[in-house]
């Protein structure tokens, strides 16, 4: 019995961090408020030991069945359409079939902002400073690739109490969250999990993010880990970096970041893929075919390579709308 309790621990967790430090950068247009925060920012307490320290589970358990919905299952038939914006140079930013020229180009703005920033005014933090957060993860496949995804606004949408939401549940610690699932997510995880070893990294606290993460992969057999926002460089003016160099010993090659805020993944902008934000659209279908491209960057040599080639980033800073 003791065994299995711990076997059953130690398969979600949330890796040790280190004490924050202020990341400088220089002056530039903010992004909106809702773009700087992510959904819970209560929880920024910091172990003092650099440790893999198991999170107590929360106490509800959600059976798969019961996460099927119309947000979380419920893709509807599209009549298939011309995709007039096939020719527009970053029409390949949004992974769906269809898309409307105020979605994408809005996509864009968002995207070429965050290139803009992490290329010009993002300034990477000291050697020492990084030593300090990086953490040793245990891989079960090293020949498998890495894939860390966002929450808020990637995978799902954490509801204010004026929205409808999909998903009402409470943590271990009473906590309400109301949420709502994006479309085609379970099929996203299984579909990746053969593929790749999956992480999820978000500028939340831990306990919201393993409530989460509970709910999404109730039988905890696609999730290996998660970063929570003690994992984040935090720079001067708020924003919250995810820096894939605290991955001890593992090459950069092999890691791709999904992110709805590209400065996110600023200090690596080659392994990220800046996914367009979502809400509540019951029609969205970006998981679901973002799902071929990671099938095939999964088997290049340096992903990096595959992002730059496919994606483009960074001739945003140059485009003018």
């Amino acid at each position: 019995m003791i065994k299995k309790k711990i076997t059953f621990l130690n398969k979600k967790y949330q890796l040790g961090q280190s004490e924050d430090e202020k990341t400088p950068d220089t002056a530039l247009t903010p992004l909106s408020i809702k773009e700087q925060l992510q959904s819970d920012d209560s929880d920024t307490g910091t172990p003092s030991k650099m440790a893999l320290t198991p999170l107590k589970m929360s106490k509800f358990k959600i059976q798969h069945e019961k996460s099927k919905s119309s947000f979380a299952h419920g893709g509807r038939a599209l009549v298939n359409r011309r995709d007039i914006f096939a020719e527009h140079p970053f029409r390949q930013l949004i992974f769906g079939q269809r898309t409307t020229q105020e979605t994408l180009l809005k996509h864009i703005e968002y995207t070429k902002r965050g290139v803009t920033y992490a290329a010009k005014s993002l300034k990477p933090p000291s050697e020492k400073f990084l030593q300090q957060k990086q953490v040793d993860i245990p891989l079960k496949d090293k020949e498998k690739k890495i894939l860390i995804l966002d929450l808020d606004e990637t995978l799902i949408h954490s509801c204010t109490s004026k929205e409808k939401s999909q998903v009402q549940l409470k943590t271990e610690d009473g906590q309400l969250l109301r949420f709502n699932v994006r479309p085609y997510l379970a099929y996203f995880l299984d579909c990746l999990s053969t593929f790749y070893q999956i992480f999820i990294f978000t500028a939340s606290s831990p306990s919201y993010a393993l409530a989460l993460v509970d709910y999404i992969d109730p039988l905890e057999d696609k999730i290996l880990g998660i970063f929570t926002r003690n994992h984040c460089l935090e720079t001067k003016n708020g924003y919250f970096i995810k820096d894939l160099r605290i991955l001890r010993d593992v090459d950069l090659k092999n890691i791709i970041i999904v992110d709805n805020l590209t400065h996110s993944f600023g200090f690596q902008l080659e392994n990220g893929i800046p996914i367009l934000e979502w809400t509540d659209d019951e029609k969205d279908q970006e998981l679901k075919y973002l799902v071929d491209y990671l099938i095939e960057a999964s088997q290049c040599e340096d992903v990096r390579d595959f992002n730059r080639e496919k994606l483009k980033l960074h001739d945003l800073i140059d485009y003018i709308f």
